[in-house]
């Protein structure tokens, strides 16, 4: 365990012939930090980045990329879980506009393919998007949308605020621990915890 200096920032933790290499915390001159795994130098297995400006991803890594399952909150209310791969949204996810609209099924380089989605007016749609606009873009529209049955949207309707809870939950949960945090290092670094931990 060690510390180094980069050109972009401090790293603090596991060291293997003054690489990066096992665990550690990664803190961006620019103010984010990555907290997690690390191999030759890069990011690598599971990690946290949390942006300056708010964003949070927390999933797998490889060669410095995000790759496998993770899930991204944007300070803004957006939010993807899913598939990675060389850094995009590309694979099989669910995600989240800040409106409340929900979508779930295929993407390609952070572009939607095909799925189902949640519509503003309730109502749950089979859809598919041509795969040339970003998830993020406010101009999106599928280029065709078909009511979904309600044996199959009543289902869908369900598990959209089953995720949406689960998110809910886990924010708040984070928020205390934030909270704790702040209070044990306003108290002096003394814990005010009370009973087991």
């Amino acid at each position: 365990v060690g510390e180094k200096s980069f050109g972009d920032g401090k790293y603090e933790g596991d060291l293997k012939g003054g690489k990066r290499e096992g665990r550690g915390k990664f803190s961006f001159s620019y103010g984010g930090t990555y907290v997690g795994e690390w191999k030759n130098d890069k990011k690598n297995g599971h990690g946290i980045l949390t942006e300056k400006w708010g964003g949070v991803y927390e999933g797998q890594w490889a060669n410095d990329k995000k790759e496998g399952h993770g899930v991204n909150t944007w300070k803004d209310g957006r939010r993807y879980e899913g598939e990675w791969k060389n850094d995009e949204i590309s694979g099989t996810g669910r995600w989240r506009w800040p409106d409340g609209r929900f979508y779930e099924g295929t993407f390609a380089a952070d572009c939607p393919l095909e799925g189902m989605l949640l519509d503003g007016d309730g109502l749950v749609y089979d859809v598919k998007y041509g795969g040339k606009t970003d998830i993020a873009d406010s101009e999106l529209k599928p280029m065709s949308k078909r009511r979904t049955l309600s044996e199959s949207a009543d289902p869908f309707k369900a598990k959209a605020n089953a995720w949406e809870a689960r998110v809910k939950a886990r924010l708040t949960v984070q928020s205390l621990k934030e909270e704790a945090e702040a209070a044990e290092t306003q108290a002096g670094g003394k814990s005010t915890r009370v009973g087991p931990a």
